[in-house]
């Protein structure tokens, strides 16, 4: 199963260490603000990234505020 990441505001991916990659066969951590300008925008953009198929959010402060809501 997929462990999708999402970094709290103003940071970025980069509050994860690598160790947490370790958790899931496949993780992403993807940049939100290099996704667009908005939530709905940054939700589109990592389910893209995430792809197709089960998958595990987790999110801290805003990271974590209902991403996926609206598709």
């Amino acid at each position: 199963m997929k462990l999708v990441l999402l970094h709290p505001l103003p940071l970025d991916g980069s509050v994860w260490p690598d160790q947490v990659t370790t958790l899931a066969e496949e993780c992403v951590v993807p940049n939100l603000y290099s996704l667009g300008d908005n939530i709905q925008g940054w939700a589109r953009a990592v389910i893209d990234l995430a792809g197709v198929g089960p998958m595990t959010l987790v999110g801290s402060s805003v990271g974590g505020s209902g991403t996926c809501q609206g598709l």
